[in-house]
């Protein structure tokens, strides 16, 4: 039975490896928020990986296992026809994507860069790549507009243990300041029940006395 076989147990531990690499990086693509921005580091990412596994020959440990235990023959067939499929694939992904690759390169600067970090050469070439007609003066000014609010605003952001420290005070302060109202409640309570309390023990005496 081929499926039994060593050969067919490496092939499938071999493509194991390879289609959830590549699965992986499909359902990133998938996702709703996924934007050009996110592309070239998606991309390149993937690419890099099946680099990797190409130039340093390595499938899988499970694959690796089944093709030491091979005769040497057999072995480097086995070899040669992974990556040659990894090499199709390699090539597949670079005819889709080298033709919008300069564009997903030059706005990527804007998914792994803070905004104060950002060039204006580097928003330049992203307009000279889209052909967009705009005033690179007033562009600038709004950069730098941008960068000093995002600087000023970024300046006032505080650690999430201050902003949890300043919550769970905040409501201690609540919680204290709801027992003292049930505390004068109380006491006003206690203080309309004892005239109560006379005016029932005097009535029970005048009737006694009748």
């Amino acid at each position: 039975m081929f499926f039994s076989s060593n050969i067919a147990k490496c092939t499938l531990h071999f493509l194991h490896q390879v289609l959830f690499d590549i699965q992986t990086k499909n359902l990133e693509l998938q996702q709703y928020d996924t934007s050009i921005v996110d592309l070239h580091r998606i991309i390149t990412s993937l690419l890099k990986k099946l680099n990797d596994r190409l130039e340093q020959k390595y499938f899988g440990q499970q694959t690796r296992i089944l093709l030491n235990a091979m005769p040497e023959d057999v072995r480097e067939k086995l070899i040669s026809s992974f990556v040659k499929y990894l090499g199709s694939i390699s090539q597949y992904i670079h005819k889709y994507y080298d033709e919008h690759s300069l564009l997903a390169e030059s706005v990527a600067i804007f998914g792994i860069t803070e905004i104060d970090q950002i060039k204006f050469d580097q928003i330049e070439k992203c307009v000279a790549i889209l052909n967009l007609e705009v005033d690179h003066d007033k562009l600038f000014e709004e950069i730098i507009s941008l960068q000093n609010t995002y600087k000023e605003v970024n300046s006032y952001r505080e650690s999430l243990f201050v902003q949890i420290e300043k919550y769970v005070g905040g409501h201690e302060i609540e919680k204290q300041m709801i027992n003292e109202v049930f505390e004068e409640l109380d006491d006003e309570e206690l203080v309309n029940r004892i005239p109560t309390q006379a005016r029932v023990h005097q009535d029970s005496c005048h009737k006694n006395s009748t």
